[in-house]
Formats: structure tokens, C-alpha cells, sequence
């Protein structure tokens, strides 16, 4: 009788298992989620795995594969700005339509500085 049940049901049980085991690495930000990829110009913030105790956020500035540059919002100094950061460790986040970039980002959009400062 079990013999019968396992092979009517045997490819739903593997199926079920494949997807489960899947779901389990996306979970961990080790298996990339196909329908969520990072690119240039997305708003990003690390993932609570990444960090506890906090995250960071900012727009992706530039795409190297499996990483990518962002400008972090937070930065305290210039050495902060840019992040080297995994996409495994980021998701993109909705951004407000009503947004409106610092001056920072404004100059480093240009790629060189063109003022002294503000």
C-alpha cells in the first residue's frame, strides 16, 4: 500500500521539498530571488541578517556582478560615502515618489567635484 502511495505522490513530495529548500536559502540571502535584482538606480537597505542592529540604505550607484556601490545616507564623513556591499545582503525598498536627492548625490552625479562646497 505504501508503495502505491509513494509512487503516485513521489514527484509532488520531491517538488514540494525543492521549492521548500529553496525558500530556505532565499531566506538566508544565499540563493538570489530571480524576480528581486538589484540595479543601478534602485534604493537599497541591508537585510536584518546583514545587521541586527540596524541598517543601512542608499542608492545604488554602480552594478559589479554580485556587488554593488552605494551612497550611504548616513555617512558621517566622505571616507563613509561609498559602499562596497553583496546583493545578497541588500533588498530594494519602495522610495517616496515625493523624493528628493542631498546635495551630496547631486555632485557625485557629476563624477567630479564642480564646487568647492556649499
Amino acid at each position: 500500500m505504501t508503495d502505491s502511495f509513494m509512487q503516485n505522490h513521489q514527484s509532488a513530495l520531491d517538488s514540494f521539498m525543492e521549492d521548500k529548500a529553496i525558500q530556505d536559502l532565499q531566506d538566508a540571502g544565499i540563493y538570489p530571488d530571480p524576480d528581486a535584482d538589484i540595479e543601478v538606480g534602485d534604493y537599497v537597505q541591508t537585510t536584518e541578517e546583514y545587521n541586527p542592529l540596524g541598517s543601512i540604505s542608499g542608492k545604488v550607484i554602480e552594478d559589479h556582478d554580485n556587488k554593488v556601490v552605494i551612497i550611504d545616507d548616513c555617512a558621517e564623513t566622505d571616507d563613509d560615502l561609498y559602499l562596497l556591499l553583496n546583493k545578497s545582503d541588500l533588498q530594494i525598498i519602495e522610495h517616496d515618489d515625493d523624493y528628493e536627492p542631498t546635495d551630496e548625490e547631486m555632485m557625485t552625479s557629476f563624477g567630479t567635484k564642480w564646487h568647492d562646497g556649499l
